[in-house]
């Protein structure tokens, strides 16, 4: 692993000299942004360590780095691991023993995927969140994709079983497999947008009348011209 020394200034300042702002790294690849990210990792671990020397065996637990992929992640924790491993050599007494406790920690080193981090923190509160502990991330699309299907198509069904009232019209109208799809959709954008707002039609249509008599003018003003009027006088 290059040494401290072979940093280039702005390395330096992004992984030592600032590691107490905000930064952002903005590079081509190959060009040592996963080092440099790695060696603030371990440098805010250290800080952590030092502000409070009687904790220091929980620094590595309040440290979090998030990334997109699971190669990432992985290249990440062994650069960290490499440079705890490095340090630990050239050390001896209670810091040798404290970054010798932190390469004992590592496996448990909250260096994930976003999804990753995120399935961590359910299954450890998977009660409070009503969630089965034992659940698995779908990284398969297309098996993703036949389960919210499935679970759309389950819940029109559950919704039928239900008389839940206006649905009947509703299949009769556009058929089940339409609804489903609505279903499925919906499911995508849940977050989106207010799905609350749309279950008074009166409200629906006073926010669209609103919306038409506010652009109105702006979507006729083009059949003022001439040329358009005498083609429209024409038709």
């Amino acid at each position: 692993m290059p040494a401290d020394v072979e940093l280039t200034g702005v390395q330096r300042a992004a992984a030592i000299t600032s590691v107490a702002e905000n930064v952002a790294l903005r590079s081509g690849a190959g060009c040592g942004k996963t080092f440099v990210l790695a060696r603030r990792f371990v440098e805010l671990l250290g800080r952590i360590a030092a502000e409070n020397p009687a904790a220091a065996d929980e620094a590595l637990p309040r440290l979090v780095a998030l990334t997109f992929t699971n190669k990432a992640a992985l290249e990440m924790s062994t650069r960290v691991r490499a440079m705890l491993d490095e340090r630990a050599r050239a050390a001896d007494g209670a810091d040798r023993a404290r970054l010798l406790a932190w390469l004992d920690q590592m496996p448990e080193a909250r260096i994930h995927t976003i999804d990753g981090f995120c399935a961590g923190l359910l299954r450890a509160h998977a009660v409070e969140a009503g969630v089965d502990p034992s659940f698995a991330v779908c990284s398969d699309e297309l098996l993703a994709s036949s389960m919210s299907a499935d679970a759309a198509e389950r819940a029109v069904l559950a919704a039928v079983e239900r008389q839940q009232p206006d649905l009947g019209d509703l299949l009769a109208d556009m058929g089940f497999g339409a609804v489903a799809d609505l279903v499925r959709e919906l499911m995508g954008v849940h977050l989106a947008c207010d799905l609350a707002s749309l279950r008074d039609p009166a409200a629906v249509m006073d926010k669209w009348g609103r919306f038409i008599k506010d652009n109105r003018g702006k979507w006729l003003a083009p059949l003022s011209e001439p040329a358009l009027r005498m083609e429209l006088d024409d038709l």
